[in-house]
């Protein structure tokens, strides 16, 4: 199944079966995006890479990470952060914080906010062509979860659970989606 998404809020409005498989496919993009780029959107990057790779299609769709402020550049993910993931088989030990750059808007077909403020964030600095490939990274949740992914960098070890429980469940619903094979818009 492929969810079509609004445009104006990131939301799964319709559904739409898809039959087979694009064969021909070129590499699709997605970048995760929160505040800092230090716990939600690493754990979510790996998180869904790691879906995907499980789908067999770790060779068709590449996953990064970014920040929408740049307080943390070059510093490694929370070790919290870490070793929850580490729990759950996801490795984000190797990772940098970086920034999103402008090129991003470009070079991405998908590009997922943590929450509302990141999404603000991007819109605003997201050139109008490029206003359709914004997202909530919970957009393709089915179950009932919050419409952000909670910051668990002030909170206590169960914060940093139930953010790894909510990016396990949108990182199933994108993967269920097929997004990446949908016609793609010309970049």
């Amino acid at each position: 199944m492929a969810i079509l998404l609004d445009n104006a809020n990131g939301v799964a409005t319709s559904t739409l079966k898809v039959q087979e498989p694009i064969r021909y496919m070129t590499k699709y993009s997605i970048l995760c995006v929160c505040t800092d780029n230090l716990c939600r959107s690493p754990v979510a990057a790996d998180v869904l890479r790691q879906k995907i790779i499980q789908q067999g299609l770790g060779d068709r769709v590449e996953v990064e990470s970014a920040a929408t402020h740049d307080f943390n550049v070059g510093e490694s993910a929370d070790i919290r952060a870490q070793k929850h993931a580490m729990r759950r088989g996801y490795d984000i030990a190797k990772f940098r914080a970086r920034l999103i750059e402008a090129v991003d808007f470009d070079r991405f077909d998908l590009i997922l906010a943590m929450d509302e403020g990141n999404l603000l964030r991007l819109r605003l600095l997201c050139p109008p062509k490029y206003l359709r490939k914004l997202h909530y990274f919970t957009a393709c949740c089915e179950d009932r979860v919050p419409q952000d992914v909670p910051d668990p960098f002030y909170g206590e070890s169960d914060d940093f659970e139930f953010m790894l429980e909510i990016v396990e469940e949108a990182s199933d619903g994108w993967v269920q989606s097929g997004v990446w094979f949908q016609q793609p818009d010309a970049k």
